[in-house]
């Protein structure tokens, strides 16, 4: 073959990083978790920001967003396996939802001695109910003097539909039936024992209507499927910070009404607190 025919191609000047960029690149090499607690100081909308920077900027917040905002590494503080959780949740059309959720958005650590809430409809409560005993849940009862009768967790599921609240669709807000469940967890060191703790909402309607149409302000639409975390009102919620009554019912003490026209203002909470705690709390997330 002629040698003239093959012309030389130089190679690409290599990518020159800008002082950010190198800063940041010096942690990815070596230590990266320090360029992900660097990050942890970013609003979520200035690391969609800082992400449209460059290329390398992009590939260094992917890498940080796929770390914090991991579904299955969340779930695990209640779950052995999360991802069996996921295929219950796939199964039933639950989701999960509550100040759990917010937490999880918010990158910071779930209160663990707070419920789970996972929504689900009344054909959802059975399969729910066998994967949590399964997963080593155990039904925890009410003991309130009306609730003598303490009946196993399965003819409790299968009574839901003769219930008087079923049959009225769920006189308090769509809810028709609620069923508590906790797990003992052994912690090290010391062997000291905490509890975990998940609440099944058995409701007349799909979740996530629910949410949308029952819940009481915008700060709390949000959920978590089998596939993906949603937020409903992101910006208001986690940048703004600002919760807004979603109905006229009566939302609580918390809640500051105008005298005039009795229309509730929105309610503005965390304003104090920044981001520099967020990597420390989701890093031992379930300790």
């Amino acid at each position: 073959m002629n040698p003239a025919h093959f012309v030389h191609v130089s190679p690409p000047n290599p990518i020159k990083l800008s002082a950010f960029e190198s800063f940041v690149n010096s942690f990815e090499i070596y230590r990266p978790r320090r360029s992900w607690r660097l990050l942890s100081y970013f609003s979520a909308r200035d690391l969609v920001r800082l992400g449209k920077t460059s290329a390398f900027m992009r590939t260094v917040v992917k890498g940080y967003a796929a770390n914090v905002w991991n579904i299955n590494k969340f779930l695990a503080c209640w779950f052995n396996r999360p991802v069996d959780f996921r295929s219950v949740l796939a199964l039933t059309g639950a989701v999960t939802t509550g100040s759990q959720v917010i937490q999880f958005f918010d990158r910071r650590r779930p209160r663990l001695k707070s419920d789970l809430d996972i929504f689900t409809r009344v054909a959802g409560a059975l399969p729910l109910t066998l994967y949590l005993e399964a997963d080593g849940y155990r039904r925890k009862y009410k003991h309130w003097p009306e609730h003598v009768d303490n009946y196993p967790s399965l003819t409790d599921v299968f009574s839901i539909t003769s219930s008087r609240s079923f049959v009225q669709g769920g006189p308090f807000h769509g809810i028709v039936k609620v069923l508590d469940f906790e797990k003992a967890v052994w912690l090290t060191p010391g062997n000291r024992v905490t509890y975990r703790k998940v609440q099944v909402v058995v409701v007349n309607k799909p979740p996530i209507e629910q949410i949308i149409l029952n819940f009481h302000s915008t700060g709390v639409m949000n959920y978590i499927s089998h596939k993906q975390a949603v937020s409903i009102f992101p910006y208001a919620t986690f940048e703004d910070r600002i919760f807004y009554p979603s109905r006229m019912s009566p939302l609580g003490s918390e809640w500051k009404t105008l005298v005039g026209n009795q229309v509730p203002r929105p309610r503005i909470y965390d304003r104090t607190k920044g981001y520099s705690s967020k990597f420390a709390d989701r890093e031992k997330a379930c300790g």
